[in-house]
């Protein structure tokens, strides 16, 4: 039997909402919009309190936000589930000044400074070389090299370095302590997703993901593309016990070089761009149910996994050309529904938007697309098929 809960979350995720709304009580969605003109808006119905605010930065914005909650009738919040990485360290204050039961535990706060949690694996794998950017040794750091951000998501502002001039030139030309910077690994890139609880690790999905040409962001993902060997499920499971997850999900990024697995980041959270969608039917129990139960710090057990019977995956189509402008008609949505199994369809960027350029972060992709395919079915061609059909369809080429 469930008891009455108000929940904090900071995504929308459908099937998510609807498993807290199971609790019967309230479900608050909380997201920053930048480019609002408002400081906030929201719309409370059905149980789910929407607040959009124009920043979440401190304190202060979480304190209106929750004046916002009160206003509405809900006089406590049970627990909040935060998925931004970027905001962790003032979730984290926000938290403990209203002693709200959450996921979000002090070293998940301090390893959402990328470079942290990749000194605490490298500590005892001895991977990667990385720094923070004010602290490099031009001269003797690996080149080639990727700059990051020290926080953030969305494959925002990553910039791979070929040379020492390069190097130079972004240091003299950059805050450089927002930044750092890590060894270049070119290897195949995998996502791995996985539920932590009762001091287990449990994965449940790992993920191929494939990219723009010339770009760092991705272009689409494809469920269960690899299976692990013994010696990389090993080292997976030690990276998740150094990083201290438990009661919790988690979405981790790897290299494969050869029949070794090397972390990239790390993150307790979903995993975003519809990949916990793909796992759906893994599960004997409601998938969401599962994830909720964990985060909550309450699941006990899960049953043995299923074998996906279909080949999911998304994928986030963008013109051949530039500039293109994008005009999705009903007739086109129902083409990519019946033609080639996409079942999931969201639109970014609205018809008669000029494209310009490939995008700059994943959340500048115009179209979003989930579909399933039959195993026997090549994945890659039908991923291609899909594209040209877009090109073809979708995007208008402009002279």
């Amino acid at each position: 039997m469930k008891e009455r809960t108000n929940f904090i979350i900071d995504i929308g995720m459908p099937p998510l909402v609807e498993e807290l709304k199971s609790y019967k009580g309230n479900v608050v969605i909380l997201k920053e919009r930048e480019k609002m003109t408002e400081e906030y808006v929201y719309d409370y119905e059905d149980n789910v309190l929407k607040i959009y605010m124009k920043s979440l930065n401190k304190i202060d914005d979480f304190d209106k936000a929750m004046n916002i909650i009160n206003e509405c009738g809900i006089d406590h919040i049970d627990y909040i589930f935060p998925f931004n990485e970027r905001k962790y360290e003032v979730y984290f204050e926000f938290i403990n000044k209203y002693n709200i039961k959450s996921n979000l535990k002090e070293n998940y706060v301090k390893n959402s400074k990328k470079v942290v949690g990749r000194k605490i694996v490298n500590d005892c794998f001895n991977d990667v070389m990385n720094s923070e950017l004010k602290d490099i040794n031009v001269d003797e750091f690996v080149i080639p090299c990727i700059i990051k951000p020290i926080v953030g998501n969305g494959s925002t502002d990553i910039t791979k370095i070929n040379t020492r001039e390069e190097l130079l030139s972004f240091i003299k030309n950059n805050e450089v302590s927002k930044y750092f910077a890590e060894m270049f690994i070119d290897g195949k890139e995998i996502s791995i997703e996985a539920i932590h609880f009762n001091n287990k690790h449990l994965i449940y999905g790992i993920t191929r993901k494939v990219k723009y040409e010339n770009s760092f962001v991705e272009a689409g993902h494809v469920a269960d593309y690899y299976q692990l060997n013994n010696k990389q499920v090993e080292k997976v499971m030690k990276i998740y016990d150094i990083l201290g997850y438990n009661d919790t999900v988690s979405h981790t990024e790897f290299m494969l070089l050869n029949d070794d697995i090397v972390m990239v980041e790390s993150h307790p959270r979903l995993g975003g761009d519809l990949i916990p969608s793909f796992y759906e039917n893994k599960f004997n129990e409601n998938m969401y149910e599962i994830f909720v139960k964990c985060l909550m710090g309450k699941l006990e057990s899960v049953e043995e996994l299923q074998d996906l019977k279909n080949t999911m995956f998304s994928i986030f189509p963008i013109p051949d050309y530039f500039p293109s402008i994008i005009e999705l008609s009903e007739e086109n949505k129902n083409d990519l529904r019946t033609e080639f199994g996409v079942d999931i369809l969201v639109q970014s960027k609205d018809n008669g938007t000029l494209i310009t350029d490939l995008p700059e972060d994943s959340f500048d992709r115009p179209l979003t697309m989930r579909a399933s395919l039959d195993k026997t079915i090549d994945v890659d061609s039908h991923m291609q098929s899909i594209i040209e059909y877009c090109n073809t369809n979708v995007f208008k080429k402009q002279h």
